[in-house]
């Protein structure tokens, strides 16, 4: 056999086995009670890209969590979750990909991180990870064709859209917006989405992109990872 071919070969049967071990952890994690969102993202993540450094990447998040937790700590209530938008959104750059929407990654965090631009569940889902780290009550909202967070205590819930300069709004205009897109507001719109949601509309944005012939395997292997819990799940 040519060298060619066979490096060819050793290739196909690397990621075969990669890939094998992704759709293990990733079914334990999906079975499991409550699927940890920063979890499934960092397996696609390595699903895309395996040589990515994990240990880096969360050393990332951990990094820009304490940058700002004095802040933080020091605001009271929904302005805690305020803070966090405005220095990811104004002090960070991060904002929504609106020229080049579809690009895949889009939706990989650690190129989110790198690139400070990303679509609504991922922009989002970083929002989350370092709102987690904070303490912050802070939850997916899984609405149709956008997807918000939302700060929530006993006394406030205020909504955030991160993908849109990170500016909090109110429920009034979660639904103003429904409207506007022919769409009859239910309340399961508003609620807080469940890890399983957050990453089963992950994958399925990444689904539900332009087909491209050099993505071919991580399309099937996409669908391999989602079949098994037939999603519902608003995308984009």
């Amino acid at each position: 056999m040519a060298e060619g071919a066979l490096r060819s070969q050793l290739g196909v049967l690397l990621h075969e086995l990669h890939f094998t071990d992704i759709a293990r952890r990733w079914r334990q994690l999906m079975d499991s009670s409550a699927p940890d969102v920063e979890a499934g993202a960092l397996l696609l993540a390595q699903h895309r890209y395996p040589d990515l450094d994990l240990a880096a990447l969360i050393g990332r998040l951990d990094g820009m969590a304490e940058a700002i937790r004095t802040r933080v700590e020091a605001a009271k209530g929904v302005g805690r979750a305020f803070v966090l938008s405005t220095y990811l959104c104004n002090e960070l750059g991060y904002e929504g990909n609106h020229e080049r929407y579809s690009d895949p990654k889009n939706s990989y965090l650690n190129c989110v991180i790198e690139s400070r631009r990303g679509i609504p569940v991922s922009l989002c889902t970083l929002f989350l990870l370092l709102g987690r780290r904070l303490g912050l009550p802070v939850f997916g909202v899984n609405m149709p064709a956008h997807f918000l967070v939302k700060y929530e205590d006993e006394r406030h819930e205020v909504f955030f859209d991160i993908f849109n300069g990170g500016n909090p709004i109110q429920k009034e205009q979660c639904v103003q917006f429904l409207l506007k897109a022919g769409l009859t507001p239910k309340p399961r719109y508003f609620k807080a989405a469940s890890g399983q949601t957050i990453l089963i509309r992950m994958v399925c944005n990444l689904l539900a992109l332009p087909r491209e012939e050099t993505r071919g395997t991580f399309l099937t292997e996409l669908t391999h990872l989602v079949e098994p819990w037939k999603p519902n799940t608003n995308v984009l």
